[in-house]
């Protein structure tokens, strides 16, 4: 049983040597096929004769080998006895190599010739829909996204249609042209194309697809997944230097959109926070989360809003006086905890502020009861959105 065992697996391993699925075609080792095709190939009377003599793998040694030939009159020669095997396997291992190398010369010529040969004979295999519909020699990927375009905007529909392996370059490459083009409805069609190509390209060679994306979608429509793979690749619009490429105002919606993001994760347990804060979501220059911390810290330039993930309330700062605090927390020397994480210190509220006019450094802004209903108010203020009405009392500070 066990020597049956051992004759099936030599003997598969035999046919793998032998035969391949076309996918498999561009990464076998020329080395397993026959020597001297190409030899046969020159010795032939006529393209005709030597395709009569080749076996098929030779001619799988010929076609693998097509595009390092050098000499002009040898690849003239070869593609000419290609076109006399003619057959739906040597087009789908034609269009393996293809997708493998779009930008391959000898190969869209040899597609071309294909096409011209499919012409005479007056068949059009479906394995050649690809080189049937397509001019591989020019403008290729300007047709490609038309009929995209007309055909529900959806590259799936393409890549089936025309057996296209979505991993390939030549994908690769058609997902990374028709996106900086496409319109709302296309990127929407094809997000797991384009997080796709954002994950795999280098951030340089992304700002025309980004722009195009960033500017497709209001503020509060952007697809969450999608933005946040944008994160991931540029980092902080207002700190990452990948972002410099775009412009202010682009910048401003992606770190609102953060903002906003990040603040509805974390106010479900206190949808209040949600409520009252992102209706400042235009006046954010960033936000944050703290290394180690629960604590976001959301930035409005001279003043500060840190929002501790599991507790009813905020601290509202002043920027100066929030980074000091930071400072000497992070100090070994000192480790000072901030004002915010004291529970010796009775804090100064929004009421206090708004009701008896108090001042401080640190305000806190709390979201549950009637507390939540003077946040609003203090920050419309603080901001500069409306003037301070408020009465100041003798001997208050």
């Amino acid at each position: 049983m066990f020597e049956d065992v051992l004759k099936l697996k030599s003997s598969i391993e035999a046919l793998r040597g032998r035969f391949f699925v076309p996918s498999e075609f561009p990464f076998i080792d020329p080395g397993t096929l026959p020597q001297g095709a190409l030899a046969i190939v020159r010795a032939a009377n006529t393209p005709a004769h030597a395709a009569s003599r080749l076996s098929g793998r030779q001619l799988d040694a010929l076609l693998l080998g097509y595009r390092a030939i050098e000499d002009a009159a040898d690849q003239e020669l070869v593609m000419r006895v290609i076109r006399k095997r003619f057959s739906g396997r040597i087009i789908r291992l034609i269009m393996a190599l293809l997708q493998q190398d779009p930008h391959s010369v000898a190969l869209c010529r040899l597609c071309s010739a294909m096409h011209e040969e499919a012409d005479e004979r007056d068949s059009y295999l479906d394995s050649g829909r690809f080189i049937w519909t397509f001019e591989t020699d020019g403008g290729m990927i300007p047709s490609i996204i038309s009929w995209i375009n007309e055909n529900r905007k959806d590259m799936e529909v393409f890549f089936t249609a025309f057996h296209i392996d979505q991993s390939a370059p030549l994908a690769e490459e058609i997902m990374y042209k028709y996106l900086p083009v496409c319109g709302r409805d296309g990127f929407e069609t094809n997000r797991k194309y384009l997080k796709h190509i954002i994950e795999i390209m280098p951030a340089a060679s992304l700002t025309e697809l980004i722009t195009n994306y960033l500017n497709a979608f209001e503020l509060m429509q952007y697809p969450s997944g999608i933005n946040q793979t944008i994160y991931e690749k540029l980092g902080d619009p207002y700190l990452s230097p990948e972002w410099e490429p775009y412009p202010m105002n682009l910048r401003d919606r992606f770190a609102q959109w953060k903002f906003i993001y990040l603040l509805k994760k974390r106010a479900v347990r206190y949808p209040a926070k949600f409520d009252v804060l992102s209706h400042y979501y235009k006046h954010i220059r960033n936000c944050r989360i703290l290394e180690d911390s629960n604590i976001m810290v959301i930035d409005f330039g001279e003043v500060v809003v840190a929002d501790l993930e599991d507790k009813p309330y905020s601290y509202f700062y002043s920027k100066k006086v929030f980074d000091r605090e930071m400072k000497e927390w992070d100090d070994p020397d000192l480790q000072v905890a901030p004002t915010f994480a004291r529970i010796d210190i009775k804090p100064v509220t929004a009421r206090d502020y708004i009701i008896e006019a108090m001042e401080d450094d640190c305000i806190q802004l709390g979201y549950t009861g009637v507390s939540v209903l003077y946040i609003q108010e203090l920050l419309d203020i603080k901001l500069g959105l409306e003037p301070d009405m408020r009465v100041k009392k003798t001997g208050v500070s």
